[in-house]
């Protein structure tokens, strides 16, 4: 995917979010993070939906929540040194099945922390935090075991991820499956390399199935694979590869990962 592409999806998703913004905070959300916000989260979330997308945002503080649910049209920004901490409950995070806009049924054994499904036009940016607090799951369940993923798009077009890092992914960082139009850039994703002996399976960015991919300046330290690019995770497809464009300082730390 060349410059222009990469400009095209931009415009794309500029051009499709409303200027309207929803602030969490007005939808009460606490910026100390003493109290969970994954209500108020969705709230601000569900009503932006309802007017076909805006900017939701996120006033700098800690917030803590449960699983966050994107939907189309969707901008998450995120202010300058916010922090964003997932309760670390096993029970909220149950198995779901979903059926997307391809007609087929997806079905996850756990709620990731940041879903988009079957979505479009939707951006998360800004300078935060991301703690999926992966330890919990590391202790309770021993790799391979299935544990959530971060931040997860299936079935997605016209995608954004800008400018926030990534650390204890409970198992892979980013996972985008069946999806096209993807720009990565200027995030890092720390996962601790050694634990009890043996890093857990937290995949950098695993892309599957993925068409017109911009990644660009990243830094990844997992223990595991910093991107791994799969074929279709439909057995009864065929010839659904990967392309994927690697730009500008790709920075991954290749001693605790590979």
């Amino acid at each position: 995917m060349n410059a222009r592409s990469l400009t095209i999806v931009q415009i794309i998703i500029v051009g499709s979010v409303s200027a309207v913004v929803y602030d969490v905070t007005k939808y009460g959300a606490d910026t100390t993070g003493r109290n969970p916000s994954t209500q108020a989260i969705a709230a601000a979330i569900n009503a932006a939906a309802l007017k076909n997308g805006g900017i939701v945002y996120f006033p700098r503080g800690k917030y803590t929540t449960g699983p966050i649910e994107l939907k189309s049209g969707i901008h998450v920004d995120f202010a300058d040194g916010t922090l964003i901490t997932f309760l670390d409950d096993p029970k909220l995070y149950p198995s779901i099945t979903v059926k997307l806009p391809d007609g087929k049924t997806r079905h996850l054994p756990y709620t990731p922390l940041i879903r988009g499904m079957g979505v479009n036009n939707v951006a998360i940016k800004g300078n935060a935090i991301i703690d999926g607090r992966g330890q919990i799951w590391w202790d309770r369940l021993h790799p391979p075991s299935d544990r959530p993923v971060s931040v997860h798009f299936w079935v997605a077009n016209n995608i954004v991820l800008q400018s926030f890092h990534i650390q204890n992914s409970p198992m892979f960082n980013v996972h985008i499956v069946d999806s096209n139009n993807i720009e990565i850039n200027s995030i890092s994703i720390k996962n601790p390399p050694d634990y009890h002996g043996k890093g857990p399976n937290t995949d950098g960015i695993n892309l599957n199935s993925v068409k017109n991919v911009h990644i660009a300046n990243v830094n990844i330290a997992t223990g595991d694979d910093c991107i791994a690019l799969n074929g279709n995770t439909d057995s009864r497809a065929t010839n659904e590869l990967c392309s994927i464009h690697l730009t500008k300082n790709w920075d991954a730390d290749f001693e605790n990962s590979h």
